[in-house]
């Protein structure tokens, strides 16, 4: 697990990607229900929605769909960290491994 949060601290050096922690503390957000991504592809596709489910995944590609699911990052993201005090919070739980 150390070497994986190793790499995901150095990838998330790069300029194309970003790290933000919802710590434990926060309690429930809605992040916990399900894994998901939105896919923002170059026009006339514009957004999808991807959900991890047992078994594989799926796209959504209805737009309602998709809305909710941007509205529920937005979310998520209300109650993460920003991106340096996530990175301090990774390398603290690598100390205690």
């Amino acid at each position: 697990m150390k070497a994986q949060l190793a790499h995901i601290l150095d990838v998330s050096e790069r300029p194309n990607i970003g790290l933000r922690v919802v710590p434990k503390s926060v309690g429930f957000h809605p992040g916990l229900d399900d894994s998901f991504m939105i896919l923002r592809m170059a026009d006339p596709f514009g957004e999808t929605a991807y959900v991890e489910a047992p078994g594989g995944g799926r796209l959504v590609p209805n737009i309602e769909e998709v809305a909710d699911f941007a509205l529920r990052y937005e979310r998520i993201g209300q109650r993460a960290l920003p991106e340096d005090p996530s990175r301090d919070l990774i390398k603290r739980f690598m100390e205690d491994l």
